[in-house]
């Protein structure tokens, strides 16, 4: 008998969401970055395995500094998926339970879904500080299950798969088998860029950059995508292009490549940086 639903993926920021969310589709859907605020909109992607569909929802991280409109909308985004979610997974990493881990616990607690506990990115502990946590959180009453993962290694995520699966609803699969996501090349040009400035630029990236897709065209057997980046002072703009334009090069280059992993299809990818006022916020673009 076939199952399938809906699973969202909720944590404070830089707990993983995006790494697991890649690893269980084994397409870079989610963009990954070491930056905190990397997420900005819930991306979906569809998982098909032997009797079971599962549609995985990756979120933005939780904020408490909700003073910002920005974080205000993102929270609002993660709200939303968890509410139309049959099975929450919610991340956390050791060594410590936050105050913010403690917060989605709170919010998490009254609500009547399958939840899952994951303590992500153990990888990067010993033995001996990860025991004593996991066992403390064994005792969380709010969860069905506890578990432990690396999304960066895949270490137990087969583990993980297989509660999830078994927590589905038992109904008929919406999506053909090779169906992996809805979101339009827009889109997914804009996050792949995005994913690029923050990982090739780390500190030196402009938050004020705004990324504009604004030329979509198949010609023939390519897909023609042009994007110009918007900053406000010609430093950015010198920090964006690099010397001799290596930079927006290797941004360029880059996203391209990981955009045909995902599409399965050629592109042409040209990206401009232009001197404007318009500023970095979550964009209306169509997902």
């Amino acid at each position: 008998m076939s199952k399938f639903g809906y699973m969202c993926l909720i944590g404070r920021p830089n707990v993983g969401k995006s790494t697991l969310t890649n690893h269980l589709l084994k397409t870079p859907i989610a963009i990954e970055s070491a930056k905190p605020q990397t997420t900005w909109y819930e991306v979906k992607g569809v998982l098909s395995t032997k009797g079971a569909q599962i549609v995985i929802s990756d979120t933005p991280g939780i904020h408490d500094m909700i003073h910002r409109q920005q974080n205000q909308t993102m929270n609002r985004i993660a709200y939303s998926a968890v509410s139309s979610a049959d099975i929450i997974c919610h991340l956390i990493t050791p060594p410590t339970w936050t105050a913010k881990d403690q917060y989605i616990h709170e919010f998490l607690q009254p609500m009547n879904k399958h939840k899952i506990l994951v303590i992500n990115q153990i990888d990067r502990f010993k033995p001996h500080e990860l025991l004593p946590f996991i066992a403390k959180l064994q005792e969380q009453s709010c969860y069905q299950a506890v578990l432990s993962t690396s999304a960066k290694h895949g270490t137990n995520c087969d583990i993980l798969l297989e509660e999830i699966t078994n927590a589905l609803p038992q109904n008929s699969p919406m999506f053909n088998k090779k169906h992996i996501h809805d979101h339009s090349v827009a889109f997914l040009t804009q996050e792949m860029i995005r994913e690029q400035l923050m990982q090739q630029l780390q500190s030196e990236m402009p938050y004020t950059t705004h990324i504009e897709i604004f030329h979509v065209v198949q010609k023939d057997k390519i897909l023609e995508v042009h994007v110009n980046l918007h900053v406000k002072h010609i430093g950015q703009k010198k920090i964006l292009i690099g010397q001799d334009g290596t930079r927006i090069k290797e941004i360029g280059q880059t996203a391209r490549k990981r955009l045909q992993i995902i599409l399965k299809k050629r592109i042409m990818l040209k990206v401009w940086v232009k001197l404007s006022q318009k500023v970095t916020e979550p964009s209306n673009i169509e997902q």
